[in-house]
């Protein structure tokens, strides 16, 4: 019945239509019917298949269900005409990746490599193929397929990552770190982050005003801090807390560290500025933003410091 509904000549009684079918046969694993559904009413229709990668993504984030053939249909649609989609599926994939096993059939790998020529869908692609490499079998697929592709300095890049991680030399990206913003204000902390703030500091509480630390996975180093006040009596008088997360750069950790753990990172230090500026090439984009504004806090340093000996000087 509802299928013969979808004839409805009125668009938005046929788009609820189609997205209770949708959702329907996904939940379900009706491949067959979700395909069909596809091929006659969305493909070149980009608000139905936006229909499609919504309920794709409902069924894969709520359900926590890691299912290939509905992973490999998201993936796929990194190569849709339409920017709008192929973000949203960027974006669906980023936080699923947290939780669940988000690695696609070889077909659609295959696509995806495919596409990889062109200039507008690349980012997307890159990210995802980043993560697929970092299990060995698949990092060996995608070296035979990129040796199929023209290459340049970003595709180098992961063929570099994917021979590293066969010769057991790649550093995977941190599963704490590339979930957490590199400075972040909560009035009220959600599940998720309160997950991986506990992670960081296990031994937290509302007591706590003021705490550094380092991450269990990658050694990145986080400064927490914790403060309240009340609002006026004119606002309401309510009691608003602030919980504040910065992850530290180099030269910032110089000024927060102390005793032998401060010269023990002075001691590595020039092996970490160096390690920033390899990280400006990353695939992750976290991991690129941190090397940039790592590097540009050391000029600024350099620039001051030198300021201040040509100041003293006069």
């Amino acid at each position: 019945m509802l299928e013969k509904a979808l004839s409805e000549k009125n668009e938005s009684v046929q788009r609820d239509v189609l997205y209770s079918l949708v959702f329907f046969y996904v939940n379900s694993r009706n491949w067959e019917k979700t395909d069909w559904l596809f091929e006659k009413f969305a493909e070149n229709d980009e608000i139905k298949s936006t229909i499609f990668i919504h309920a794709f993504a409902v069924s894969l984030i709520s359900k926590h269900n890691d299912d290939k053939e509905l992973i490999s249909r998201l993936v796929s649609a990194l190569t849709d005409k339409s920017k709008e989609i192929r973000d949203s599926v960027a974006e669906i994939l980023g936080k699923a990746k947290a939780e669940l096993n988000i690695t696609a059939s070889k077909e659609a790998i295959k696509n995806i490599v495919c596409a990889l020529e062109e200039d507008e869908k690349r980012d997307n692609i890159l990210e995802y193929l980043y993560y697929f490499s970092e299990i060995k079998e698949n990092a060996e697929l995608l070296l035979t397929l990129l040796k199929k592709v023209k290459s340049d300095q970003k595709i180098s890049l992961l063929i570099k990552t994917c021979e590293e991680v066969l010769n057991g030399k790649h550093i995977r990206s941190c599963n704490i770190c590339k979930y957490l913003p590199r400075h972040k204000y909560y009035e009220s902390v959600d599940e998720k982050s309160k997950k991986l703030l506990l992670k960081l500091y296990p031994k937290i509480s509302e007591e706590t005003t003021y705490s550094l630390s380092k991450c269990p996975e990658c050694g990145n180093y986080y400064k927490y801090s914790y403060s309240y006040e009340y609002e006026s009596p004119f606002d309401g008088g309510r009691r608003v807390d602030t919980t504040t997360l910065e992850r530290l750069a180099p030269t910032e950790l110089l000024k927060e560290l102390k005793g032998m753990e401060l010269e023990q990172y002075k001691a590595d230090y020039e092996r970490i500025i160096e390690k920033q500026k390899s990280n400006l090439f990353s695939l992750e984009r976290y991991i690129r933003e941190d090397a940039a504004r790592a590097l540009e806090l050391l000029n600024l340093t350099i620039d001051q410091n030198d300021f201040d000996r040509k100041l003293s000087s006069l």
